[in-house]
């Protein structure tokens, strides 16, 4: 009976699917070089990196195997941020501080995505985003923390309770139908926005960063996130053909819809006026070249009859303001 080698990196998924590393056996032999990097991990393997980009030899010790420790159980993620949570690096450095390093980390993990990209790691693909999940029902302290990270330091992260994540998925699964999502996105009414920012909730999730001057910091009044959506202030209008304006979302109310997808939202063109395009796949714009009958000049014609398509109308869903 074969025994199978455990990994070094442990008994995960990760550790079974992972690209096969080359050999390397032990240094006894002596080596001269211009630095030697203690440590194979993330930090080692960068500084050995950018030594080496910059013409000196450079040679990296590493006791077990690279990545052994905290870089390679990491489950692949690579985001900003620090093992401190951020409020508590707030309170010892003030937040000025805190946003230069934050900025530094994110810089970090900019770092990764473009040696990724430059070095065309075999078998790593590039995604955007991660859930956290917490252990702890406490909403109002989870909105609170997601609300500082998107105010004060830009970041894009959103707050959802258990039970709005299990209805949105499911609810997305289920209308999807095969489709791919990247977000989702609400297109509301005046009116339906300004009572968004004023709901107490909303507020409430700016109170901890509130100063006596500033008590917002972000002008939100076109766009803001908040529970799993992006809102946007839409107050567009169209003319009928009577000559009167309609407002495309009612006062009061929206769209919501998911964004990223392949087959959902199409667009189609549909043939122009003329006889020689009768019975023909319409195209997205026509043109033409008329020649005046004097030869002064040519005239150019152009036409586009564009019709967008929802192939999935349930992914549309009509929202309304409550309070």
């Amino acid at each position: 009976m074969t025994e199978t080698v455990p990994s070094p990196y442990g008994p995960t998924w990760y550790a079974a699917t992972m690209v096969a590393a080359p050999e390397r056996p032990p240094l006894r032999h002596n080596l001269d070089v211009d630095a030697c990097v203690i440590g194979a991990g993330l930090a080692g393997l960068t500084v050995a990196r950018e030594v080496a980009r910059r013409g000196w030899s450079v040679a990296v010790l590493e006791a077990q195997q690279v990545a052994a420790g905290a870089s390679g159980r990491n489950a692949g993620f690579v985001s900003p941020g620090f093992s401190e949570r951020i409020d508590a690096i707030v309170d010892r450095v003030g937040l000025p501080r805190a946003k230069e390093l934050w900025a530094l980390s994110e810089s970090g993990a900019e770092y990764v995505r473009r040696t990724i990209t430059d070095a065309a790691l075999p078998d790593v693909q590039l995604r955007d985003g991660r859930l956290a999940v917490r252990r702890i029902d406490d909403e109002a302290a989870l909105i609170e923390h997601a609300a500082m990270l998107r105010v004060d330091f830009g970041a894009d992260v959103e707050a959802w309770p258990a039970d709005q994540v299990r209805e949105v998925l499911r609810k997305t699964e289920t209308e999807l139908k095969g489709e791919t999502m990247t977000g989702a996105v609400a297109v509301v009414s005046p009116e339906f926005f300004d009572k968004l920012i004023g709901h107490a909730k909303v507020e409430d999730a700016y109170k901890f960063y509130a100063s006596t001057s500033e008590p917002l910091r972000n002008d939100v009044r076109r766009r803001f996130p908040f529970a799993g959506l992006v809102f946007e202030e839409y107050n567009a209008t169209v003319t009928l053909s009577t000559g009167n304006t309609e407002t495309l979302v009612p006062a009061g109310e929206g769209i919501a819809f998911p964004l990223g997808t392949l087959d959902t939202f199409v667009t189609y063109g549909a043939p122009a006026n003329l006889i020689e395009t009768v019975n023909t796949v319409g195209l997205p714009i026509y043109a033409r070249q008329l020649a005046r009958q004097d030869g002064s000049a040519i005239e150019v014609k152009t036409e586009a009859s564009i019709l967008p398509i929802n192939k999935r109308p349930r992914l549309a869903v009509r929202i309304f303001s409550s309070n």
